[in-house]
C-alpha cells in the first residue's frame, strides 16, 4: 500500500461518523450536557453496555467467576485492543458488542505500529526498504556488538531520557556510515535541544560538531550547567573506550583518537525557532565557526557547501514543520555562495495539542482533495488524543498503576462537570487565565490540579472540590458507577483512536515531504526510534536522508 493509500485510508476512517462523533464528544460536555445531548445509536448501545454491572459470564464449563479484567469493561476493551488473541479472554471478548470489537479491529489495523524499525501498518502489505531497514537493525545492541549502555551513569537523565538519547546517538551514528555522502558529515544541528543531552552524545560519542538550539534560555543555561557538571566529572573519571558502555562507533574513523574527539564543540543558542530564525542561525555558526573543521576536510570542501544534519528529539507542535520547511528550503536554494547544505535530517516530533493550524495539512494530497473526498481538518480534540499510546498504558505494574489513576482524574472531573450543571447559584469564576477549550466548563478549569491523593476516595475528591470552588458537594451526591463505567469506556475509546490520528498526521507529513523532495535525489521514511518498552511515548521519526544504494553499517 503506497503512502497516499494509507493515508485516504486513514482519512476516510477517521470521517465516519461514528469515530468522529467518538472524537468530539468529551467526557466533560457529555456529562455537563446529559439532558440537551444525544448520541447516536450506535455509541448509545456501547454506553448501555458499559453501564452493565458485569454478574459472571458463562462458558462451555459453566458459570465461572469473572477475573479481575472483568471489573471494568474499559480494561476488557483495553486487554482485547492490546492482545486480540488471548485465549484465556476469548470467552470474555465475546461479550464485547460486534461493532465494537469492529471498531477495535479498524484502530490496530490503520495505527502505523510501533515495533522498532521502519514504521508500517501492521497489516501492510507494503515493500519493505532493506537498506533502510539494515541502518536500523544495526542499532540494536545485540546484533551490532555495543554494549548495551548503564542508564545509571548517565547522570542528569531519567531511564527513559537516557534511553532515548543512547537510541537516537546509534541511529545517528548507523546512518552516517552507511552511505559515503553522509560519511563526511561533521556538523550537526540540534533543533529544540533543551538540556542538551543529546548535543552532548553526538559530540562526544560521534564527534561531531554541533550546534544545540532551544527558544528557553532556562534550558539553555540548564545545558550550560550540565556541561560544567560533566567536565568535572570527567576529570574524576575519564574511561577509556573499551570501560564507555555508551559509546557508538564514530561514522568517520574506525578507531577514533582523543584528538580527533576534542577537535568536536558545542555552541549554544537561544531564540525563538522559526523557518526564517533557523536558517539564519545555522548560517551564523557556520561563518563563525570553520575554525572547528580540519584542514583535511576544509580543503576536500573547498568550493562546496559543507554537508550538515538536523536531528531534533521531541520536536514540539510546529516546531518540527519548521525544521522540515528550512531542510527544503536550503536544500532547493539556487544560491551558490551558500557555506552549508543539508543532506540529512532526523526529526521526532511530539505535542501535537500545539500544532498550529496553517501546519496540517501538508501535504497535496490533502490540501487539494479530489472530489468526492470529504474536507480534512482537525480539532483541539484530535490533536490532544493524538499523543496518547494506549498499547503502553500496562506495560509494567508501575503504568498500570498510572494509568488507572489518569483514567479515574479524567472521569471523575467529568462526573463534577455534571454536578456543577446541577448546582444553582454557584460562584462566578474569577479565573481569568482559563484555557478555552470547548469542552472544558469554566469551573472545572478554576478547580485547577488536585494531588493525587484526593482520587483514592469520592468523598474526599467532592470534599477538596467543594472547597476550592467555594460551594457544599457533600450532600445529594453519591458516586454514580454506571455512568463512571460508561465513561471510562468512551474516554479509552477515544484515546484508542488517538494512535490513528497520529498516524494521520505523521503519514501527511510523509506524504508532502515525498511531493517536495522529488527530483532531489533524497529519500524520506518513518523510522521507529524507541523500544516500547522503554515507555517512550512519542518514538516516530522522520528521517531523511540521500537515497541508500549500500550499507557498509556493520
Amino acid at each position: 500500500m503506497s503512502t497516499s493509500d494509507s493515508l485516504h485510508s486513514v482519512h476516510a476512517f477517521l470521517c465516519t461518523p461514528i469515530v468522529n462523533e467518538l472524537l468530539t464528544t468529551h467526557p466533560n460536555w457529555l456529562c455537563q450536557n446529559a439532558e440537551s445531548h444525544t448520541l447516536s445509536s450506535e455509541i448509545s448501545s456501547w454506553l448501555e453496555w458499559a453501564g452493565e454491572r458485569p454478574h459472571g459470564y458463562s462458558t462451555a464449563n459453566g458459570p465461572q467467576v469473572l477475573p479481575p479484567v472483568g471489573e471494568h469493561k474499559w480494561l476488557l476493551l483495553l486487554r482485547y485492543y492490546t492482545h486480540p488473541s488471548c485465549d484465556g479472554l476469548s470467552d470474555l471478548y465475546s461479550t464485547i458488542p460486534a461493532d465494537l470489537r469492529e471498531l477495535l479491529d479498524a484502530t490496530r489495523r490503520l495505527r502505523l505500529s510501533r515495533e522498532p524499525g521502519p514504521a508500517r501498518f501492521l497489516a501492510s502489505s507494503c515493500p519493505q526498504n532493506a537498506t533502510r531497514e539494515a541502518v536500523y537493525q544495526s542499532v540494536d545492541y545485540e546484533s551490532s556488538g555495543i554494549e548495551a549502555p548503564d542508564y545509571a551513569r548517565m547522570v542528569g537523565m531519567s531511564p527513559k531520557k537516557a534511553h532515548e538519547v543512547v537510541r537516537m546517538t546509534a541511529y545517528t551514528s548507523r546512518l552516517l556510515c552507511s552511505s559515503p555522502s553522509l560519511r563526511t558529515i561533521r556538523h550537526v544541528v540540534d533543533v529544540g535541544a533543551g538540556q542538551a543531552y543529546l548535543s552532548r552524545s553526538l559530540r562526544d560519542k560521534i564527534g561531531l560538531n554541533v550546534l544545540a538550539l532551544d527558544w528557553s534560555d532556562v534550558q539553555s543555561q540548564g545545558a550550560v550547567r550540565r556541561e560544567a557538571i560533566g567536565k568535572k566529572r570527567r576529570k574524576r573519571e575519564i574511561p577509556t573506550p573499551a570501560q564507555d558502555e555508551s559509546s557508538v562507533p564514530h561514522p568517520n574513523d574506525n578507531d577514533p583518537t582523543p584528538a580527533k574527539q576534542q577537535l568536536s564543540a558545542l555552541t549554544y543558542m537561544t531564540l525563538r525557532i522559526t523557518t526564517d530564525t533557523l536558517l539564519s542561525s545555522v548560517d551564523e555558526w557556520f561563518h563563525r565557526g570553520y575554525q572547528f573543521t580540519t584542514s583535511e576536510e576544509r580543503e576536500s570542501l573547498y568550493g562546496k557547501p559543507t554537508p550538515a544534519l538536523f536531528v531534533a528529539l521531541h520536536a514540539c507542535g510546529s516546531l518540527t514543520p519548521n525544521i522540515l520547511r528550512a531542510f527544503l528550503a536550503r536544500l532547493k536554494s539556487s544560491d551558490g555562495n551558500q557555506k552549508w547544505s543539508p543532506q540529512a535530517a532526523i526529526v521526532v516530533g511530539c505535542c501535537y495539542n500545539l500544532l498550529e493550524a496553517s501546519d496540517f495539512p501538508l501535504s497535496h494530497e490533502l490540501t487539494h482533495p479530489t472530489s468526492g473526498r470529504p474536507p480534512t481538518y482537525l480539532t483541539n480534540n484530535h490533536l490532544q488524543l493524538a499523543a496518547q499510546v494506549p498499547s503502553q498504558w500496562m506495560r509494567s505494574e508501575v503504568a498500570s498503576t498510572a494509568t488507572r489513576l489518569a483514567i479515574r482524574k479524567v472521569v471523575w472531573r467529568a462526573l463534577l462537570a455534571g454536578i456543577l450543571a446541577r448546582v444553582p447559584n454557584l460562584p462566578a469564576n474569577d479565573n481569568k487565565q482559563a484555557d478555552d477549550d470547548d469542552y472544558c466548563p469554566v469551573h472545572l478549569r478554576r478547580l485547577g490540579k488536585l494531588n493525587d491523593s484526593v482520587y483514592d476516595n469520592w468523598d474526599a475528591f467532592l470534599a477538596r472540590a467543594g472547597e476550592k470552588l467555594g460551594v457544599d458537594l457533600m450532600q445529594g451526591h453519591p458516586r454514580d458507577r454506571e455512568m463512571e463505567s460508561r465513561l471510562e469506556v468512551m474516554h479509552v475509546l477515544r484515546c484508542i483512536l488517538g494512535p490513528v490520528v497520529e498516524s494521520f498526521i505523521l503519514l501527511d507529513r510523509l506524504q508532502w515531504l515525498k511531493e517536495e523532495l522529488q527530483g532531489t535525489g533524497m529519500d524520506v521514511e518513518l523510522i521507529n526510534l524507541f523500544d516500547q518498552a522503554s515507555g517512550s511515548g512519542r518514538n516516530v521519526a522522520i528521517a531523511i536522508s540521500p537515497y541508500l544504494r549500500e550499507t557498509n553499517s556493520r
